[in-house]
Order: C-alpha cells, then sequence, then structure tokens
C-alpha cells in the first residue's frame, strides 16, 4: 500500500512539474506610437547626414525624399540600423524623408529551472519624419 501511495504521490508531483514548465510559445504585444516623431536637421549641400538607431531595430523608408542622391537604410558592423541622407547635387532647400522604424525587445518570463519559460517580445512601431533643410 505505502509502494502505491508512493508511486500515484511521485506521478503527480510529475505530471504537475511537467505541465508547468512546459515550453510555452512567445506572447508578442504589439505597440503603436500614434504622434510621429519629427527631427529638424540642417545639411550642409555635398554633405552626409546620418542618424543611428537602436540595434534592435528595423526600418524601411515610407516616403522618399524628394531631392536625393543618396537617401537609404544600412547595416552598421556594430549591428545598428543607419538612415544616411545626401541632397541632390546643387539643390538646396526643404527635403523630407518618412522612415517607419520597429523596435523588437524580449523579455523572459517565469518558468522553471533549465527551461525555455515562457518568452514575451514587444514590438514598437512608430513614424520618424526628417525635415531637411538643405543649405550652402
Amino acid at each position: 500500500m505505502k509502494t502505491i501511495f508512493t508511486c500515484l504521490a511521485g506521478f503527480t508531483l510529475l505530471a504537475l512539474t511537467t505541465l508547468s514548465c512546459r515550453k510555452e510559445g512567445h506572447d508578442e504585444k504589439r505597440q503603436f506610437v500614434d504622434s510621429p516623431q519629427t527631427v529638424t536637421a540642417t545639411v550642409p549641400a555635398g554633405q552626409t547626414y546620418t542618424m543611428t538607431m537602436a540595434t534592435e531595430s528595423v526600418a524601411t523608408i515610407s516616403r522618399q525624399a524628394s531631392h536625393y542622391e543618396r537617401s537609404e537604410i544600412l547595416r552598421s558592423l556594430d549591428g545598428s540600423t543607419v538612415y544616411q541622407y545626401v541632397a541632390a547635387k546643387g539643390y538646396t532647400g526643404a527635403d523630407e524623408v518618412t522612415l517607419q522604424q520597429s523596435i523588437t525587445s524580449a523579455t523572459s518570463g517565469g518558468g522553471c529551472s533549465g527551461s525555455y519559460g515562457s518568452a514575451q517580445a514587444t514590438t514598437t512601431y512608430k513614424t520618424i519624419v526628417i525635415k531637411f533643410d538643405v543649405a550652402n
């Protein structure tokens, strides 16, 4: 009788541990920043404007500048996202580009020692508008 009780208690404990420590799927939360971030930049004609973003970020150009020789998003050697702009040769005046940026940050939430536990990822989406004043 003692052996049956011990086996039953051990099985129950194992079942509870397995259920509570199982590998969970990632929970993903999405956050949208309502108001765009506006950056004003004065760029001397022929010079490169560079904006460095976080390493965890991914960016795309949603509205391209109108008067550019180079307007692109690159990945630097350290892994950060970089936007670069050079105005078209001979152009002076106003120009504007709109970037869409997403930043994902992951956090682990509890779980059991040695297991994956549940992980949570939060992705924040924001719009960045860069207003250039290209001057001589």
